[in-house]
């Protein structure tokens, strides 16, 4: 993933796993506010799920690259991949979080 954009057809499959399992996120109270917590946690503002659809869909194969190459290693039999050791999922870095 890391190595070469996204086909047209994959990154179409991509944006609509993502958004289309948006709603999924308020189909219980405790999937509510764990979406709601979401939100706080990562500071998201109070108008995240109002616009999350249309910042998906603005997504380019050339964006998507770009983040997997800054977040994501390839594993060993080099399809597999994990976040990188020195970031977390925000894109901090362990000094950024004081961890490391």
């Amino acid at each position: 993933m890391a190595s070469a954009p996204m086909t047209a057809e994959q990154l179409e499959r991509a944006k609509d796993s993502r958004t289309q399992t948006l709603p999924a996120g308020f189909q219980t109270s405790q999937a509510t506010a764990a979406s709601f917590a979401q939100v706080y946690v990562y500071d998201l503002g109070l108008d995240y799920y109002s616009h999350v659809a249309d910042r998906v869909n603005a997504v380019t194969a050339d964006q998507a690259l770009a983040a997997a190459k800054k977040y994501l290693v390839a594993g060993a039999d080099g399809h597999c991949c994990r976040w990188r050791s020195d970031q977390d999922r925000t894109g901090a870095s362990q000094a950024e979080r004081g961890s490391g």
